[in-house]
């Protein structure tokens, strides 16, 4: 075999083995999507959305306000498991039914924001950062004339 020869069949080489290392890191990540704490929801998964204030009853949210609440409930950084939401109850919370049964309690605690997730009868509480959540709860606590 040539120079040549040889140069090619190694570049071959090492190109089939950088593609069989991509492909497991492609499936893991997509199984540690499915097993992490906080999952993502679609817009199109909500069937309803309800937001609920201490002491002012509830309303239906529109769906303009779903995309927003489901964007933002996307992009909100998990802190830490918990046992038990901190506010029992919350002062304002927003209830997202899904299609598929499950049922995300988005409930303002203190500080920040208790996450409960109902799923297939288990239920996962856990403590999370989002100001735009944070902001839209405050806000529907003291609506302005």
């Amino acid at each position: 075999m040539s120079f040549l020869t040889d140069n090619w069949v190694l570049h071959l080489i090492a190109f089939f083995v950088i593609l069989l290392m991509c492909i497991p890191t492609f499936f893991l990540d997509r199984i540690a999507a499915y097993f992490s704490v906080h999952q993502q929801i679609k817009t199109g998964a909500v069937r309803s959305a309800t937001l609920y204030r201490s002491g002012d009853g509830e309303r239906s949210l529109t769906d303009d306000e779903i995309a927003d609440i489901v964007k933002d409930y996307n992009q909100l950084v998990f802190i830490m498991k918990r046992s038990q939401p901190v506010a029992d109850p919350p002062l304002a919370s927003i209830s997202l039914d899904l299609h598929s049964g499950d049922r995300v309690d988005i409930l303002l605690s203190g500080e920040d924001l208790d996450i409960m997730r109902n799923k297939n009868n288990k239920t996962i509480v856990y403590w999370a950062k989002q100001d735009a959540l944070k902001t839209f709860l405050t806000q529907a606590l003291h609506p302005q004339p």
